[in-house]
């Protein structure tokens, strides 16, 4: 009914346009609405009214030019960041264009992926084999030297000046090979990362029916391992690392079945295991700069022979790193 009562109300406005107005000014009026939504026909709009939409009209009534409405300083900006948004989006599907051509001419299978994933993995594990056995070395040091000075602490003799240095530098080797080690597991966790992701991609460009089940369900068995491993703490603040700290003492003294060898505000150690059914762990306390912050980080050492290697793959071993960072959190 409204917009039947529009129509009549225009065609008797454009009726008194022809019989009132002269023919140069016929098509010269508008029709527009104020700020209350009166509708207004005018030959001219005002000044203070030109920031509203309005429709030029010949006539016989009839729209022949529509000025749609002045934009708000509002509405300029959200339309340039959509356009920004936009320009976004066609640069990331440009990138991600590019990095499927890449890996289309890298890969042939999934095998591939898989296969250059573990050859790169197996390569740091290497690197982390090696500084391993040094820090044993280094633990086993350690634990001489403080016996030692222990020795002839209970002889009541004093501990010679270059004995204390010499602990107190190998303290430092240890820290170091500790950071060393941190630094590869999280190589090795921007690699597994990286290769999910390929692999993940690259079965979505291959479609469903390209790869056979079986190296999928291979891929999946080998499980993908945490950006943040169970056997690393990280502490939000110096306060929180300290209260840890305090927890991680205790949590040597009941997981090692050896007994504890020193202690420390940056190293907590067991003696080194001498026995195939000895576990011991060493926690360090080693700076995160990348996030600018504290890291504890918990090794579990077994003896070095075949029953030893077998006792650290067991379940029991591997709960002691899994439940390591619920022990460190305050209760």
């Amino acid at each position: 009914m409204c917009q039947f009562l529009t129509a009549i109300c225009t065609a008797l406005f454009a009726a008194c346009l022809c019989i009132c107005a002269p023919p140069s000014a016929a098509a010269k009026f508008y029709r527009w609405v104020d700020d209350d939504g009166k509708v207004h026909y005018t030959d001219r709009v005002p000044p203070d009214q030109v920031q509203h939409g309005r429709a030029r009209l010949d006539d016989r009534g009839l729209t022949v030019e529509t000025v749609a409405p002045a934009k708000t300083p509002q509405e300029i900006e959200q339309e340039l960041e959509l356009a920004r948004l936009r320009e976004e989006k066609e640069r990331l599907i440009e990138q991600q264009r590019e990095r499927d051509q890449v890996l289309r001419r890298t890969f042939q299978t999934e095998e591939d992926i898989v296969l250059a994933r573990n050859g790169k993995i197996a390569a740091v594990d290497v690197i982390i084999k090696i500084a391993r056995t040094a820090n044993n070395r280094t633990k086993q040091r350690l634990a001489e030297l403080q016996k030692s000075a222990a020795d002839l602490e209970r002889l009541g003799k004093p501990v010679p000046g270059p004995l204390v240095s010499e602990i107190e530098t190998t303290r430092q080797i240890l820290r170091q090979g500790y950071e060393k080690i941190l630094q590869q597991e999280a190589t090795k966790s921007s690699i597994q990362e990286k290769y999910d992701t390929d692999l993940e991609r690259f079965r979505f460009l291959k479609g469903p029916g390209g790869m056979g089940q079986g190296l999928q369900a291979e891929a999946d068995s080998e499980g993908r391992e945490p950006a943040e491993y169970a056997n690393v703490f990280p502490c939000v603040t110096e306060q929180a690392c300290d209260q840890a700290w305090k927890r991680a003492l205790n949590y040597v003294e009941r997981h090692s079945t050896t007994q504890m060898r020193y202690s420390s505000d940056q190293i907590i150690m067991a003696s080194p295991p001498k026995a195939d059914g000895d576990i011991s762990l060493t926690i360090v306390r080693i700076p995160d700069r990348s996030h600018d912050r504290n890291v504890l980080f918990l090794d579990v050492q077994c003896r070095d022979s075949p029953l030893g290697k077998e006792l650290c793959e067991t379940a029991e071993a591997h709960e002691f790193a899994a439940g390591f960072r619920s022990a460190m959190r305050a209760d």
